[in-house]
């Protein structure tokens, strides 16, 4: 599966976005389908880890709302 660029002119960038545990990733997962962005889930088969990370399509303007209320990851200055 994959998923294409809408934003063919916009430099992408990656946003890492840590949840606590499974329920939250799929709280998370709900969201962006109630949102319509476009997004792949990963199922870990190692250790029946199972569901372990999603990954959206760049998302741009009014995309971003729909995730701003989570804490990203910034590198320590």
């Amino acid at each position: 599966m994959a998923i294409t660029h809408p934003h063919k002119t916009d430099i992408p960038s990656i946003v890492l976005v840590g949840v606590p545990n499974k329920n939250a990733l799929e709280r998370v997962i709900k969201k962006l389908q109630l949102n319509n962005i476009a997004h792949i889930p990963f199922v870990e088969p190692d250790w029946d880890m199972g569901l372990s990370a999603v990954a959206t399509a760049p998302i741009s303007g009014d995309e971003r709302d729909a995730l701003k209320n989570y804490n990203i990851w910034r590198q320590n200055e």
